[in-house]
């Protein structure tokens, strides 16, 4: 099972970050730039383990830093509504 962004929420890329606004709920969040491109990549499917490293590479740290980090912004994306468990097809 893997996250996925959900289809009710809509995300915008800037260079400060992310804009996101989850339409079920009405509500608008932004983030930092990592937590926008942690975005970008669920947006594009990618696995956690990608986006651990990815995030490791391009902020010049530990993977063992990123992974407890990568987990409490997952957390809090869920509770918004703003990532959705993928099932995998059978």
């Amino acid at each position: 099972m893997s996250e996925q962004i959900s289809r009710s929420t809509r995300l915008i890329n800037t260079p400060d970050g992310a804009v996101v606004m989850e339409i079920k709920s009405g509500l608008m969040f932004t983030s930092d730039p990592v937590g926008g491109r942690i975005l970008e990549l669920l947006k594009q499917s990618v696995p956690e383990d990608q986006i651990i490293a990815t995030i490791s590479r391009e902020c010049e740290v530990f993977p063992e830093i990123v992974r407890p980090d990568l987990a409490n912004f997952m957390a809090q994306l869920r509770s918004y509504g703003i990532v959705e468990s993928e099932m995998p097809s059978v």
